[in-house]
């Protein structure tokens, strides 16, 4: 189990700005629980949890959003031995925007990769440190986030965040 924290830097694409809003880079936290079958290969749940308050250029009004991303992945460490693993990762889930201020709550499917690495501290203790590439497609949004947000009914774009993240891993 690894509770993690970092950084997060919103829609590296920059539709989101192309359109209007611009979501300043914020903090998150989240948990991952990973199980190893083999030295190599593991299955990882992860859930993600980024609160942020987009800014709207065209009449400079402020929106809080909260932004849940949950994933199930699949782990290949590098290196099976010793203090240092590297590892990459990716799956699929959900990212949720929860848009307050008027708007509604919606959930769309994504994907994830990334990769990182984790230094074993103590037998059942190592810091692991992440980068992913959360991809998803907005689209549909309803007409009350639309309108929180300053879009179009019509957005339909692919996003990309990017979360940097630093944990520490209690190994059962």
């Amino acid at each position: 189990m690894t509770g993690v924290v970092g950084a997060h830097l919103f829609d590296l694409t920059d539709d989101f700005k192309d359109s209007g809003v611009d979501i300043q880079e914020k903090i998150n936290f989240g948990a991952r629980y990973q199980y190893n079958f083999t030295p190599r290969w593991g299955v990882e749940g992860s859930f993600l949890f980024t609160p942020s308050t987009p800014q709207v250029i065209a009449n400079a009004v402020e929106v809080d959003m909260d932004t849940w991303y949950y994933s199930g992945n699949v782990v290949f460490n590098l290196l099976t031995e010793g203090k240092v693993i590297p590892y990459v990762t990716g799956g699929g889930g959900g990212v949720t925007l929860d848009v307050q201020n008027g708007g509604d709550r919606e959930t769309y499917f994504g994907g994830n990769f990334g990769g990182g690495v984790a230094v074993a501290v103590v037998p059942r203790l190592s810091i692991r440190g992440d980068v992913r590439d959360y991809v998803y497609a907005v689209n549909e949004l309803t007409i009350g986030s639309a309108e929180a947000l300053g879009l179009p009914v019509t957005f339909d774009e692919t996003i990309q965040d990017l979360a940097l993240t630093f944990g520490v891993t209690l190994h059962f």
